[in-house]
């Protein structure tokens, strides 16, 4: 394709994957990144201005599609750098722009919504006693009159149903007295490496650090302090020095095995 540089985000299973392609005339640095955009600062030549540049993918399902408007704003406040955002952002701003081959005039259209209305107008209560019927049956559906047991004994109240899901679940995953673990984990081959052990027991960097806080969303899991990622990183420069050393002389080993550590539960 004539690009000698490649930056991807990879795809979750089957969807998403993003993909930034730039010639080695250009020089062009990551500044972050997640599932649904990439965002580098980008100089033509030496001694020319920086400008911001975004590639951006909206999501497609209607529901999630104001994280995206979120993030666009996080990152067109993050600096001054003149900015080039481009991509799908699945939205379109006209009918212009849709395509469609009904030929349906317009004037058509609004008597089909007056008649939608008449009739809503006339029937809709019945509609309504219908679909509370419906809701009220599915609803029912839902409800467990009774259970059987082990011991093939059916059990009506709320608290023998209770107490015959959870005994059924206690036996189901209680490991038997007699059983031999060694004998199961004997046949298994090892598939971590020692190589793989040792980069897996390594002490965290800063570019790790940096790395993970870059590839979460912005408005999405607020920390014990209240405060969400796109502080830390709108503020990176002036708290990177306390977060880096609050995790790097953090126990992770030890807290594992300590049952009032957050990391226990």
């Amino acid at each position: 394709m004539g690009f000698e540089n490649l930056f991807v985000v990879d795809c979750k299973g089957r969807s998403g994957g993003l993909a930034l392609l730039w010639k080695s005339e250009v020089q062009l640095d990551i500044q972050n990144y997640s599932h649904r955009h990439i965002n580098a600062f980008i100089q033509r030549s030496s001694g020319e201005p920086f400008w911001k540049l975004t590639g951006f993918y909206r999501h497609p399902e209607s529901a999630k599609r104001h994280e995206a408007w979120a993030l666009l704003q996080y990152l067109s406040k993050l600096d001054p750098t003149p900015w080039l955002c481009g991509g799908d952002f699945n939205k379109i701003i006209s009918v212009l722009e849709k395509s469609s081959t009904s030929s349906r005039p317009k004037s058509r259209r609004l008597e089909v919504e007056a008649k939608s209305q008449g009739n809503w107008l006339k029937f809709g209560n019945r509609s309504y006693k219908y679909f509370h019927a419906c809701a009220s049956q599915k609803q029912y559906r839902r409800n467990i009159q009774n259970i059987q047991d082990q011991d093939g004994l059916f059990c009506s109240s709320h608290e023998e149903i209770e107490n015959t899901f959870v005994q059924y679940f206690k036996d189901l995953f209680t490991a038997g007295e007699n059983l031999d673990v060694g004998t199961c984990t004997r046949v298994l081959e090892p598939k971590v490496t020692p190589r793989m052990n040792q980069q897996l027991l390594a002490t965290f960097t800063e570019e790790e650090i940096s790395n993970a806080l870059n590839q979460m969303a912005p408005l999405k899991a607020l920390g014990p302090d209240g405060f969400s990622s796109c502080f830390y990183k709108q503020n990176w420069a002036v708290v990177k020095a306390e977060v880096c050393a609050a995790i790097l002389l953090y126990d992770f080993e030890s807290s594992l095995y300590d049952s009032e550590s957050p990391l226990s539960d």
